[in-house]
């Protein structure tokens, strides 16, 4: 593509202020776009490149500087254009980035394609497996999605069905109405009480058994 090819607002501005290249065959040939022709036989493309959007006047949806056609993720600004599993879907808006999987197919919409995800058929975007097998820990039960539990006053036990969390983060919904939290594992028992600043259970897991001392006549504890 020769100068008189590009639009007339491209003219006026010259290839050094668009490209910062002033070197190669055509050094000393750079004049202003509307007087290409006039500076020898130089294509556009030795100075930016075939692909460049300000050169070829082509939509730049990500304003990376690579046109649409030729951009591996065209809402995603990228402009080293890396694509490690070679799928021609950039490692930044691709959901596998070690395996090639063009479709992008994800079942579950955690983020994660159906190919690497260690859970397909369940939303699972920590893609937690404590057991190191390859199977998500979403995938070894059923985990409850917003399910109320009523738990009465003194102790309850429980099977936590939800994915992992931090004890506060999974009843805070009850915040107010506990005392104390044990769960034995392994010979041992490990604790938490709210108001202490140091405590031996920091997690509630999947599938354990936990004890909960309630101080409320009755409380719905929404697991979510």
């Amino acid at each position: 593509m020769v100068g008189t090819g590009l639009g007339s607002d491209i003219y006026t501005q010259t290839i050094t202020k668009y490209c910062g290249i002033n070197t190669g065959s055509c050094n000393g040939n750079i004049g202003y776009l509307g007087d290409w022709q006039l500076y020898g036989n130089c294509s556009i493309s030795q100075f930016c490149g075939d692909n460049n959007p300000i050169c070829q006047g082509c939509p730049d949806t990500d304003i990376d500087g690579i046109c649409n056609e030729y951009d591996n993720c065209i809402n995603t600004s990228n402009p080293n254009q890396s694509d490690l599993d070679n799928d021609t879907i950039g490692d930044v808006c691709d959901n596998c980035i070690n395996i090639t999987n063009i479709q992008q197919a994800d079942l579950d919409n955690d983020g994660f394609g159906n190919v690497c995800d260690n859970c397909p058929g369940i939303s699972n975007a920590n893609q937690v497996d404590s057991n190191l097998d390859s199977i998500g820990d979403a995938c070894t039960g059923t985990i409850l999605i917003n399910r109320s539990i009523t738990l009465n006053e003194g102790w309850n036990l429980i099977g936590y069905p939800y994915e992992d969390k931090n004890v506060t983060t999974a009843l805070s919904s009850i915040e107010s109405c506990y005392k104390n939290i044990f769960s034995y594992s392994q010979g041992n028992w490990f604790g938490f009480n709210p108001l202490s600043p140091t405590n031996s259970l920091k997690n509630m897991l999947f599938g354990k058994g936990y004890w909960i001392n309630v101080n409320c006549t009755q409380v719905d504890w929404t697991v979510s």
